[in-house]
């Protein structure tokens, strides 16, 4: 016998929340940018 815990009462506590993928990466012309700074230093 496997009794599972009543989250009913956790899952109105929770709020909602909206995930938003966010782009982490820097553009092509971000690295370009870098690298010609690093070409002048």
């Amino acid at each position: 016998m496997c009794d599972k815990p009543d989250l009913s009462e956790v899952e109105k506590k929770l709020k909602k929340m909206n995930t938003e993928e966010k782009d982490m990466l820097p553009s092509k012309e971000i690295i370009e940018q870098d690298k010609e700074c690093a070409k002048s230093s």
